[in-house]
This record gives structure tokens, C-alpha cells and sequence, in this order.
């Protein structure tokens, strides 16, 4: 009885296995070529264009002391990180349609070698971003109702832009060893 049900097990397990080889090499073509139009030719110009632009930002902003020691210094850093989103939208989403549009398995395998860090740095980039953008509005806010917490927020400026960088680091760095 234990063999039978032993070979019963193998069995299905062989099974399943192969069925998992079969989803593996499957193509998925649900709306391949809306999402072909809509992530690929138009997601990565409007990637290219973000990148172009916000690296200039980021130029202009690195260069002058000015820039880096006011309020500024929030959009410094917002251009740095969007310029990261940027990217990894391109490495990440829009590649992942372009191999189901190519059916390349060059492609995938490239993808998979590095999507987990791609996709890591793009969350770090989106969580930090919101703090950052969340942290200039609390100074822009404390500014405008003249509270007597400007003169902090002024003097801990890099400080707080620090802290919000972290803190997307902290709570999304993790991915890079959840995922893998």
C-alpha cells in the first residue's frame, strides 16, 4: 500500500512539475499590443523625457551653493530620485512587456538577473520621494502660518532631508532580500 501510494505521490508531483515548466515558457499575450503602445513606446519616452529633464533640475541644483542650502536642496533630491524612477521604469516594466512582445528568452534572463535591485531601488525612490515631498510642504506650511518652528526646520534642513532618505531606505530596502 505505501508503494502505491508513494508512487501515486511521484506521480503527481512529476505532474505538476511539468505543468510549471509549461506556465514558465508561456507568453502572456492578454492585451499584448495595447500594452506594448502604452508601456513600451509611449512609457519609456515619457521615462526618457523625465530623465533628460530632471537630470538638468539636478545639475542645475548640485552646482549652486545657493540651491543647496535652501529649501531647495527637497527638489534636489526629488530630481536625484525621479531620475532613478525613471530608469527603473524602463528596466523594470516596460522591459517585462517587451519580452512578452519579443519572446525573447535573452531578454528574460536579463530581466530576471537584475529586476529584483531594479525593482528595490524603485520603491526606495518612490517612499523616499514622498517623505521628501511630504517634508517640504511641512516647512512650506510652517512658513506660510509664520510657526516658530521655521528657524529648526531651516537649520536642520540636510538633517530632515537625511532622515526622509532613510527612511524609504529602511522601510524599503528589505525588498532586496524579501524578494530573493
Amino acid at each position: 500500500m505505501e508503494n502505491t501510494t508513494e508512487l501515486l505521490l511521484s506521480s503527481s508531483m512529476a505532474t505538476e512539475v511539468a505543468g510549471n515548466d509549461d506556465m514558465c515558457s508561456r507568453i502572456d499575450d492578454f492585451f499584448l499590443e495595447p500594452r506594448f503602445w502604452l508601456a513600451v513606446v509611449f512609457g519609456i519616452t515619457i521615462s526618457i523625457i523625465s530623465i533628460i529633464f530632471n537630470s538638468f533640475v539636478f545639475v542645475v541644483f548640485v552646482t549652486s551653493k545657493q540651491h543647496r542650502t535652501s529649501y531647495n536642496v527637497y527638489l534636489l533630491l526629488l530630481a536625484l530620485f525621479d531620475v532613478f524612477m525613471g530608469v527603473s521604469y524602463i528596466a523594470v516594466l516596460s522591459i517585462k512587456v517587451l519580452i512578452n512582445w519579443t519572446a525573447s528568452y535573452l531578454l528574460k534572463w536579463m530581466w530576471v538577473s537584475y529586476m529584483v535591485p531594479m525593482l528595490t531601488v524603485s520603491h526606495i525612490a518612490i517612499t523616499a520621494s514622498t517623505y521628501l515631498v511630504t517634508c517640504a510642504a511641512i516647512e512650506r506650511y510652517c512658513i506660510t502660518v509664520n510657526s516658530d518652528k521655521v528657524n529648526f526646520l531651516q537649520n536642520h534642513r540636510k538633517a530632515i532631508a537625511f532622515i526622509a532618505v532613510m527612511a524609504g531606505v529602511i522601510s524599503k530596502g528589505t525588498i532586496l532580500k524579501e524578494v530573493t
